[in-house]
Order: structure tokens, then C-alpha cells, then sequence
């Protein structure tokens, strides 16, 4: 198993951009760890917002079956940069005109840690799509697929 949440998070980025490096694009998919270091990969086929809340929830009740101590999500998603100075839009990034798309990796354990790895992704017309480099942010994290590793009160 490696040694801190980091190296997991690292692993994990390297399969993402290897997956779409062959397809394109990434599909929504677990990757849990148990303590002994065997990895558990889920796979969730989703369509909309309550496919992915149900994605949520059925990744929820395998990590607690099967032991999971730090679980990586990887996916797509719109996002946008908003200057620390200003507010939030109440629009949600998808709609938003200043808009990108990314592969996002997050990373989490059972303590209050969490990872963020985003790499823009560029699409141009007949040509591949192409990923940029890696920024990684720590910190907590909020959503449907964050802190899904049951907590002990």
C-alpha cells in the first residue's frame, strides 16, 4: 500500500491519464484501498444527477463491506475559476460561459484529508483531446462523492 494519501492520489492520476489518453474521456469510477493495499475498482454508469447520487451511495455501502481505508474518485467535470476576491456565481459552472472541462481525481482517507488533482482538458476539432499538466490542491472537499468512508463517532 503507499505510504501516504499523496502517493495514493499519484497512482490514481497516472491510471486516469492513461484511460484517457485511449478513450478520450473518463467515465465516473472508484478506486478503493483496503489496508492491506488491494486496490477495488468500481465502476458507476450514470445519466444524470440521481444516477450519481445512486453511484454515491452504492460506493458508500461496498467501501464499508470491503474494509476501504482511502478511496480515489475519478471523473469529468465543468468547472471555473472564480478570483478569491469575488462571489461564487449562483450559476452552476456547467452554464457558465467561462466554463472548462477537466479530469478531476480527488482522494480521501477516513481523516480529515483530501486531495484535489484537476488537468484541463483541450478539445479541438480533428485533432485528440489532450490533457494539461497536474495541479493539485489540498483541503476539504464537498459533493456527492466526497467523504463517502464511514467515520467512526
Amino acid at each position: 500500500m503507499e505510504n501516504t494519501l499523496r502517493d495514493f492520489l499519484n497512482t490514481e492520476v497516472e491510471l486516469a491519464k492513461v484511460m484517457f489518453d485511449k478513450r478520450g474521456e473518463i467515465h465516473i469510477m472508484f478506486v478503493g484501498q483496503d489496508a492491506s493495499g488491494r486496490r477495488h475498482p468500481v465502476l458507476a454508469i450514470t445519466y444524470g444527477d440521481d444516477d450519481k447520487d445512486a453511484a454515491a451511495q452504492m460506493a458508500r455501502v461496498y467501501f464499508a463491506a470491503h474494509g476501504i481505508v482511502r478511496y480515489a474518485c475519478h471523473s469529468e467535470a465543468w468547472l471555473l475559476t472564480v478570483p478569491k476576491d469575488q462571489p461564487i456565481p449562483a450559476t452552476r459552472p456547467k452554464d457558465h460561459p467561462d466554463r472548462f472541462e477537466a479530469v478531476v481525481v480527488n482522494a480521501y482517507d477516513k481523516g480529515p484529508n483530501s486531495l484535489v488533482a484537476m488537468m484541463r482538458i483541450t478539445r479541438k476539432v480533428n485533432a485528440r483531446a489532450r490533457l494539461a499538466p497536474v495541479e493539485i490542491t489540498e483541503g476539504p472537499s464537498i459533493g456527492r462523492f466526497a467523504n463517502l468512508l464511514e467515520t467512526k463517532q
